[in-house]
């Protein structure tokens, strides 16, 4: 997981800044989810970074797209 700490960094250092991770399996992407959202629990405690919402309003969003992501939430 030390390829989170450039992102970690980019969260802390620049409100607008944003990652995109890529998997090779559904079963690595939820794995890597839980340990992302565990590891952003810790290093940003409960509230996450102090995010601009005008920036990105969904905040410090941690989510899967894969075949099994209802199509209503596609689009989103």
């Amino acid at each position: 997981m030390c390829y989170n700490i450039p992102v970690i960094e980019a969260l802390h250092s620049d409100p607008g800044s944003s990652a995109l991770y890529i998997f090779p399996t559904k079963a690595l992407a939820q794995d890597q989810l839980r340990a992302t959202r565990e590891l952003l629990l810790a290093a940003f405690g409960h509230e996450g970074p102090q995010i601009d919402v005008r920036i990105r309003p969904s905040s410090l969003a941690t989510e899967v797209y894969d075949g099994d992501t209802p199509m209503d939430k596609r689009s989103e």
